[in-house]
């Protein structure tokens, strides 16, 4: 944040995607392009360090520094706790993730997250339009932040009880490759309501008591809503896109009937559900027991 050479240029982000793919792609078993768990991936961007001059393909050390912090998310400083989760690796190229997100097109004053952090921090937490980000202190000023907009803004009490109580459902998707809030954040946000809902116990048990009213689903290759290097179209689309719910060419889910849409010489659930029961492959989930009606409307297929 305080070294102007630690800037990504958009120019370096093919390289830095094709590293991260070389490392993880095929984890799961299969190489198609996508890293369909970022988690088990442990890419180390250093392996890209450029060995004499600055160049396209290649990384200095100070982007080395900026890309681990940019996968590993802030820290306090001061009791190396994590604020929020980092960016996942494998999907930096597309115009809607990294460019547009976090690294700006042609400066990093230009990227969409520098620009809310600003106004927030500049506007809402220390009223003064004249704030320098680069003063930000990740102890004090988050804290800060926290306590004085806090209650207006965030949007992460698990104690979804009452909801429930009300016969309330709740289905859950979020892209892997999202460039605007950390997707790992929602897994974050799911193990905190499991343990809200049902304290101790085994996993298992823990994980049963959802059943039916929490799912959450882990989009591989799928940027901020959508778009990105991964079938983003599964039934989540608005009924302003209602024309798309009848194309079967556009809809993964209208295409093979299940949201589990098998990408082309792989046999690989396109969704990863990380609350839904695993299928006799091991480690695969099988997500096709929940479909979208043409009418926008959820609907449980029996198991």
């Amino acid at each position: 944040m305080h070294d102007p050479a630690s800037w990504i240029a958009p120019n370096k982000l093919p390289a830095i995607q094709r590293a991260a793919l070389a490392a993880c792609d095929s984890l799961d078993g299969v190489k198609d392009g996508l890293v369909k768990d970022p988690r088990r991936c442990h890419f180390d961007p250093s392996t890209i360090q450029c060995q004499r001059s600055d160049a396209h393909d290649c990384v200095t050390a100070a982007q080395v520094d900026a890309l681990k912090k940019i996968y590993s998310g802030p820290k306090n400083p001061r009791t190396g706790e994590m604020i929020f989760p980092g960016y996942v690796p494998g999907d930096e190229v597309a115009l809607w993730n990294w460019p547009f997100w976090i690294i700006g097109l042609t400066s990093p004053k230009e990227a969409a997250q520098a620009q809310f952090g600003n106004a927030l921090f500049g506007d809402m937490v220390f009223e003064n339009p004249k704030w320098a980000f680069r003063t930000l202190d990740f102890d004090k000023d988050v804290a800060l932040a926290d306590q004085k907009i806090g209650p207006l803004l965030n949007s992460n009490d698990p104690n979804l009880k009452p909801f429930k109580a009300n016969g309330g459902k709740l289905l859950q998707y979020h892209g892997w490759s999202d460039g605007a809030i950390a997707p790992l954040n929602s897994i974050n946000y799911y193990e905190q309501v499991v343990a809200a809902l049902s304290g101790s116990g085994t996993q298992k048990d823990r994980l049963s008591v959802l059943g039916d009213f929490y799912r959450l689903f882990m989009a591989p290759g799928v940027g901020h809503c959508g778009g990105s290097s991964g079938p983003d179209s599964f039934g989540n689309l608005t009924l302003s896109s209602r024309s798309q719910l009848h194309d079967p060419d556009h809809d993964v889910l209208k295409r093979s009937g299940t949201v589990g849409r098998k990408r082309q010489g792989s046999g690989e659930n396109y969704c990863h559900e990380i609350c839904g029961e695993r299928s006799k492959k091991g480690d695969r989930y099988d997500a096709a027991s929940l479909f979208l009606s043409a009418d926008g409307a959820i609907q449980r297929l029996g198991r």
